[in-house]
């Protein structure tokens, strides 16, 4: 967790808690801004989860014959969150969406 929100901190938010194991977590490009990209275990198995400095204007579902995704705003970013087709990544993302705060 402390590792996490180290890399948290330059989108002016932490996590109270992670809802599994986290196996990467860092820093990587998306588009022309920086994001927070973490692999991490859940109760159904891997996902990916992004943070982006942009926000979304309003929770939207993705999917293609290997993965489901959910994009969900949060305060003045975005929570990405994809994982295997047939994954419900929704409850995922509702989970750390709640868990992140954004007053630090």
């Amino acid at each position: 967790l402390q590792q996490v929100n180290a890399k948290l901190t330059p989108f002016g938010s932490e996590l109270t808690s992670l809802p599994g194991h986290v196996y990467y977590v860092n820093h990587c490009g998306f588009g022309d801004k920086n994001a927070l990209h973490m692999v991490m275990a859940t109760e159904n198995g891997k996902v990916t989860v992004f943070v982006v400095p942009e926000q979304q204007p309003k929770m939207a579902s993705f999917s293609d014959s290997n993965l489901n995704g959910v994009v969900m705003p949060v305060q003045n970013a975005s929570l990405i969150v994809v994982g295997e087709k047939g994954q419900n990544v929704a409850p995922i993302a509702e989970s750390l969406g709640s868990d992140l705060n954004w007053e630090i």
